[in-house]
């Protein structure tokens, strides 16, 4: 059955497939080569062709059929994030699996599918074609602005053919000027700032900025956390713990800061990660179509 997770926005996940490559600065911090270290380690099978012997992605992918057979099989409706460890879209996925992928959620209209991929181009030319699936939400994962506008497009695109677009700019490492893409023609939009050993600080304007201009277009707003690193409210001198990230995404060390500069404060240990933005919870999801159960 489908693995239970703390992620918000989502009930549990579900790898059919399983390694990746990395393509951009958010992949740098992979939570999902963190947690396929530790699997390999454990002997399970299926990561051992994926992480290489430095401990990096090696570009190689396994499929695990027996995941799509799990999935055909769990009656209780859930939301089902489908490929926590890898990017279905990756070249290396064989196009008749991944006509076996959408297969499965077309055959389970109980559950609802979200697919995250940052190979969204990729995404547009297979499924360019298809008829979409009432019960998934895909989308691109975004980072930066660069990737915005490399994803984007492709990702509005399928939008205006009917798919379910839901975005997600996490780990949030840049100011994205969101107005300029659209959002009103998307399902919904998560946020949230990188976690991990190495974790990069998160501009609170990063996140106040996706807010706002999905509060504009009337499109669910979902803030997952800030991450490993929080807004320091004191106003007294630096703690050691403490940096200033500027609007630009650059850290400086040191007790000073320019007009546009957010003193962040790294989570420490034992601290439970923050997800208020601005005093608010913000929870919004997308609605489930029509049709659906």
């Amino acid at each position: 059955m489908a693995q239970k997770t703390k992620i918000g926005w989502t009930d549990c996940t579900s790898n059919p497939i399983v390694g990746c490559t990395p393509v951009s600065d958010g992949c740098k911090n992979c939570y999902a080569l963190r947690m396929a270290r530790r699997l390999k380690g454990t002997g399970l099978l299926r990561y051992q062709g994926v992480v290489g012997c430095n401990g990096h992605w090696n570009g190689r992918i396994a499929i695990v059929p027996a995941e799509l057979a799990k999935l055909r099989r769990m009656g209780k409706p859930r939301r089902i994030f489908l490929g926590s460890m890898s990017d279905l879209f990756h070249n290396s996925v064989p196009p008749g699996f991944l006509h076996d992928v959408f297969a499965t959620i077309g055959a389970c209209p109980q559950h609802e599918f979200t697919i995250l991929t940052k190979r969204m181009g990729m995404a547009w030319h297979v499924l360019k074609g298809w008829l979409p699936l009432a019960n998934l939400l895909i989308g691109p994962s975004i980072e930066n602005e660069r990737t915005a506008d490399e994803r984007m497009p492709p990702a509005i695109a399928l939008a205006m053919k009917g798919w379910r677009i839901y975005v997600s700019n996490e780990p949030a490492l840049g100011l994205v000027r969101w107005a300029r893409y659209g959002l009103k023609h998307i399902a919904g939009l998560v946020c949230g700032g990188e976690t991990g050993p190495g974790a990069r600080p998160m501009h609170p304007a990063w996140a106040r900025d996706a807010r706002d201009a999905c509060l504009r277009a009337g499109v669910p707003f979902f803030f997952k956390k800030w991450g490993g690193h929080v807004p320091y409210q004191d106003n007294g001198p630096l703690p050691e713990h403490c940096s200033y990230v500027g609007i630009d995404g650059t850290v400086r060390l040191g007790d000073w800061e320019a007009d546009t500069d957010a003193c962040m404060g790294r989570l420490l240990r034992g601290e439970k990660p923050n997800r208020l933005l601005d005093g608010v919870l913000w929870d919004g999801c997308p609605e489930r179509e029509e049709g659906t159960k």
